[in-house]
């Protein structure tokens, strides 16, 4: 087995990313020879782990086979250090197969009792906002701008190991050796990718609404909600999205949202549509305890599909029922609005209420693509 470790250039503060100090993690990947741990080798374990105010790497590599149990027994003995193990797609495929590894040789499993954290899965609702193909290790670096000497994937370099293992050599051994470090450094390096989990988990306070305008021949009219945003972390990349009536844009710790704002005339339907009467001829409902007072011929008993009144104003679509009273263009419409009244617009706990079902509405139309 070889044993190899390196002080890295980097000061990176992860706490206000993942809440652990520095210390407190460790970041690794690992290197096989296929997918099953059965009949399949781990050749390579990597790590990167915060030491005397300095990022440190550490890897162990078995130039042979048989140091496989070596390499695992190195590994799982460093990791109980840790308080959490920082990974990417690790919950997917490095955590189950070294713990399978680990019952394979009766190693203590030490991975077991940590607090997992998984970049890819924080990431991965982010996709379309970020605009990626893939959601590959190396997909993100690019993102970020983070560029790779490396040009292999894992599966590429499973015949370099066996062909170094047959016949050890120095070019075979660079090449292994390079992937793990770039995968690992890499690991560390797309940290700042997190600072996106916010639009996510809701880290953001809103300071701020506006109505923008739009000049007509007669008058100003209401065109365009902003919501300004101010996010726990700042954002490394400039990042824009849309959906419908709704889009986004962020930099650093700042973002802004925008809504079309709706000037027609909507319908507010009543609930208890039994105990009202409608009106053919003023096209709107009346509880019973007026319609007394309206010719029989005038009236009908009500049905849930024209059982509203009508209201102007400018109002803003939402995909659910949360802000309420809300209205709708049509009984079936699956889209609601609420009118956005001045007190509504000051009212920045509503405005915050808005613009996470906004992130939810953009973040499920990621899902349904």
């Amino acid at each position: 087995m070889i044993e190899i470790t390196d002080t890295l250039n980097s000061n990176i503060d992860i706490f206000p990313l993942v809440g652990y100090n520095n210390s407190d993690v460790v970041f690794f990947d690992i290197e096989t020879t296929g997918f099953s741990p059965k009949s399949t080798t781990v050749y390579l374990i990597g790590c990167i782990y915060y030491e005397d105010s300095s990022w440190v790497s550490k890897s162990w590599f078995a130039n042979s086979p048989s140091n496989e149990v070596e390499v695992l027994t190195h590994f799982f003995d460093f990791v109980q250090n840790f308080n959490a193990i920082i990974h990417y797609n690790g919950e997917g495929f490095d955590i189950p197969y070294l713990q399978k590894k680990a019952t394979q040789y009766n190693l203590c499993d030490n991975l077991k009792n940590k607090v997992s954290i998984d970049i890819y899965k924080m990431v991965s609702p982010l996709r379309h906002i970020f605009k990626l193909e893939n959601l590959k290790l190396k997909s993100i670096e690019k993102f970020l701008g983070i560029n790779r000497e490396d040009t292999y994937n894992g599966g590429e370099l499973i015949s370099v190991y066996n062909h170094y293992v047959m016949s050890p050599n120095e070019y075979d051994y660079k090449k292994l050796m390079l992937h793990n470090k770039e995968d690992i450094y890499g690991l560390l390096n797309v940290v700042p990718i997190l600072s996106y989990y916010s639009i996510v988990s809701k880290r953001f306070t809103v300071t701020g609404a506006s109505i923008l305008t739009e000049r007509t021949e007669l008058c100003y009219v209401p065109k365009t909600l902003c919501i300004e945003l101010k996010f726990d972390t700042p954002f490394p990349k400039r990042i824009t999205h849309a959906y419908n009536e709704f889009s986004f844009t962020a930099l650093n710790q700042t973002g802004t949202i925008k809504v079309g704002i709706y000037t027609n005339e909507l319908k507010y339907f009543y609930s208890n549509y039994k105990d009202y009467y409608y009106l053919p001829y003023e096209d709107t409902a009346i509880h019973k305890s007026v319609a007394f007072y309206v010719d029989k011929d005038y009236r009908t008993r009500a049905k849930a599909a024209n059982c509203y009144s009508k209201k102007s104003g400018r109002f803003v679509p939402e995909y659910n029922e949360g802000i309420t009273p809300y209205f709708k263009i049509d009984y079936y419409d699956k889209k609601n609005y609420f009118e956005l009244t001045d007190d509504v617009l000051s009212n920045l706990d509503i405005m915050h209420t808005y613009a996470c079902h906004i992130f939810d509405v953009m973040l499920e139309h990621r899902r349904e693509k």
